[in-house]
């Protein structure tokens, strides 16, 4: 999520186009930043429906629509149209008849379609050009209940069908509309059984758990870890069959800064993702693989593919042994003992 997208949402009130809210206002922010300097109302609740579960002193933590409606409603875009859709429909079931939508997109992710899409949803409003974005203020006029049910159902959490296996996954979760190549890969280059406690680092909707966990491994404890709260619930229902033989936590937690427990682990598998929106950002996968270390205990193993062109060796050296398994498709498989 991009903090200068969210920072364009005060463009209206910078530039005077409509009035600040009362004291009274009642705002929801979606898909924004919390770090947002804004300071318009009383009362303002985040709606975590994209990467990081927040946690904002005054502020409410939603994990499902809000069941009150705003004065305000803010939003910025994702890339992912089916997300920004779903995102869309919970702005339209949110706002008050008279309320205010503050909808902001860059021109390479749906911007120059954003007047558009609000018309379809029964928007009626203006957009506003900045720094390669859309600003769209707007107000209900009459709202499409076909567009907006159909967007809501198509972007909620659901059972996809992926190779005649079937997995709970949602719109805008990282790898959520397939099976990963690496992934597969990495599952079939795991030369040794997993035994003990350890983890998914970075586990998206589950695939990864899911498939250790029904192979013939020797498992006691498993943790999955991912950013997305959205990953966490549908890795939950992806892998809760195997509670009963198997000691498994969720974390919705930033794996950059550490692990979200103290135990150390005789095993990881994780394939880290490198792009953050449309940036490529390579230090994700860098900071994952230090974590790992971290986390291992002493001849603990880390499993791990990445695409071919990522120079992660060097952060691998660290580890006492690492050895590249497979290098095919476009992915490296390694290896590497703490």
């Amino acid at each position: 999520m991009n903090s200068a997208l969210s920072n364009l949402l005060l463009y209206p009130f910078d530039k005077g186009i409509i009035d600040q809210p009362s004291d009274n206002s009642v705002i929801l922010f979606v898909n924004c930043t919390p770090t947002l300097s804004v300071k318009l109302a009383d009362s303002i609740s985040f709606y975590a429906s994209h990467r990081r579960l927040w946690e904002c002193q005054g502020s409410n933590v939603l994990d499902d629509i809000p069941d009150k409606k705003y004065d305000h409603v803010f939003l910025t875009m994702p890339k992912n149209k089916v997300e920004a859709f779903y995102l869309l429909s919970i702005v339209s079931k949110c706002l008050k008849s008279n309320g205010v939508a503050i909808v902001v997109a860059s021109n390479d992710m749906g911007g120059k379609n954003l007047s558009k899409w609000m018309d379809e949803f029964g928007f009626n409003g203006e957009c506003y050009s900045k720094n390669k974005c859309r600003i769209y203020i707007g107000k209900i006029e009459n709202l499409s209940n076909v567009k907006i049910e159909k967007s809501y159902k198509d972007g909620v959490i659901q059972l996809f069908n992926f190779q005649d296996e079937k997995y709970y996954t949602q719109a805008g979760i990282f790898g959520w509309n397939k099976v990963d190549t690496g992934s597969k890969l990495l599952l079939e280059n795991i030369d040794d059984p997993l035994k003990g406690s350890g983890a998914d680092f970075g586990c998206g909707y589950g695939f990864l758990s899911y498939k250790v966990l029904s192979a013939k491994h020797e498992i006691k404890k498993l943790h999955l870890i991912d950013i997305d709260i959205r990953a966490i619930s549908c890795s939950r229902l992806n892998t809760e069959k195997f509670i009963d033989e198997v000691d498994i936590e969720y974390h919705g937690f930033d794996l950059t800064l550490g692990t979200p427990f103290k135990e150390k682990l005789d095993f990881i598998v994780m394939n880290p993702p490198f792009h953050e929106g449309k940036l490529e950002k390579k230090s994700l996968g860098v900071s994952m693989i230090e974590t790992a270390y971290g986390a291992l205990k002493k001849n603990g193993a880390l499993y791990m593919v990445a695409n071919k062109q990522l120079p992660y060796e060097k952060t691998l050296e660290k580890f006492y042994k690492v050895e590249k398994l497979t290098e095919q498709q476009g992915f490296k498989v390694f290896k590497a003992l703490r």
